[in-house]
């Protein structure tokens, strides 16, 4: 069958959806034939049609009528910094795909969540300016959830990596129809010897006198890395971060105040951009990696999979009180959002503490593959 994927970004773009269309691909491209939509100038796959974003439904459905495209799967990630209008005039293509009798799937990496908007209104950071935004945020969070909700009617699939977007998509007449699917991790168990890990830690600047607690992802207010921040005032832990740490908006300026008022700056190592078997090397480097959100943990976050695919101890918030402590099997501790004190806590009696993931405690991307095909198969069956 000949699948076509919607992204907006593909590799070597930057981006954890891009990332996950990717991988994807890779998995089902063996006895299928797979096409990429995409506004990126520039990727590393074969078959990528260039749209033009304000002229992008005619130029989709064009290409598709012309390679003869079976099912075109959109790979949506809302965000309010983005063009939500932009989002929203996917559901003008799928419309027409629709008359033109091509199955359609989409995958909601991030839908309108005016819960989260909400917390973020509350939240522990008390920028006045932040503050606001968040509560004008939850007013275009929710109305765009209706609209949204409105678009799926359209559409032969829906899944969902996150359970909640299910209780968010409202008014859809058949959510038999809508399944959720946690995101693999993109990051591999990484592979080194002793020699190319001592260059590692030269190049990153690691000190082995210290102890580290790692943090991998970029930064937006529901990653709580205020309570990171406050992990490394309170002891003698210093943070690796794991990729480019920029302050370049309003929240991430308010973290910079915070460093400095908290004078540990000197605490802080900033890998820059590293290759996916070097983020897992410097994932094994922490005694812990620690994922502090805001609103919980959720099967959508990719980072702490990632560390948990390489077997260090990991920390991350949950709002379930039946979740809360230590699971063995994966070896991650589940705290309440905002408890410093119990991640400290866990921290000194999990650290020492490394497993190999067995398979079937984390989600695989052959077992996404075949739940996409199964799918995208029985789809194409009822035409």
């Amino acid at each position: 069958m000949r699948v076509c994927f919607f992204s907006d970004n593909l590799p070597p773009m930057r981006c954890g959806v891009g990332d996950y269309v990717s991988n994807l691909a890779k998995n089902i491209s063996k006895d299928n034939e797979i096409y990429f939509a995409t506004f990126t100038k520039r990727s590393n796959e074969k078959n990528v049609f260039v749209l033009r974003k304000n002229n992008y439904v005619k130029e989709l459905i064009n290409h598709v009528k012309k390679s003869d495209i079976d099912l075109v799967h959109f790979h949506i990630a809302y965000s309010i910094t983005k063009n939500p209008i932009l989002n929203l005039s996917y559901f003008r293509s799928v419309k027409i795909l629709m008359k033109l009798g091509i199955k359609v799937v989409v995958t909601f990496h991030q839908f309108p969540n005016k819960d989260i908007s909400r917390g973020l209104a509350y939240s522990i950071n008390k920028n006045f300016s932040i503050k606001l935004i968040n509560k004008v945020r939850y007013f275009v969070d929710y109305y765009f959830g209706k609209l949204y909700s409105r678009g799926i009617k359209y559409v032969d699939y829906v899944y969902v990596v996150d359970p909640k977007y299910i209780e968010l998509i409202s008014g859809v007449r058949n959510k038999a129809k809508i399944s959720v699917l946690p995101v693999p991790s993109n990051i591999e168990k990484a592979k080194y010897t002793e020699e190319e890990m001592k260059i590692f830690k030269e190049k990153i600047g690691f000190k082995s006198t210290k102890d580290y607690i790692s943090f991998f992802g970029m930064l937006y207010q529901e990653k709580g890395f205020e309570d990171i921040l406050e992990i490394i005032r309170k002891t003698d832990y210093h943070l690796l971060y794991i990729g480019s740490l920029k302050f370049d908006n309003l929240y991430r300026k308010s973290l910079e105040k915070l460093i400095n008022e908290y004078h540990i700056k000197d605490k802080i190592i900033s890998t820059d951009y590293l290759t996916q078997n070097e983020v897992g090397m410097a994932l094994q480097l922490g005694v812990a990696s620690i994922f502090p959100f805001i609103n919980g943990y959720s099967s959508k976050n990719g980072s702490v999979n990632a560390a948990l695919t390489q077997g260090v101890f990991t920390i991350t918030t949950t709002l379930d009180k039946n979740e809360l402590g230590y699971d063995k099997r994966k070896n991650i501790c589940f705290v309440e959002p905002h408890d410093v004190n119990s991640m400290i806590d866990a921290i000194q009696k999990y650290r020492e503490i490394r497993i190999t993931p067995k398979r079937g405690n984390l989600t695989s991307w052959e077992d996404v593959a075949s739940r996409h095909v199964a799918i995208y198969r029985e789809l194409l069956e009822e035409k």
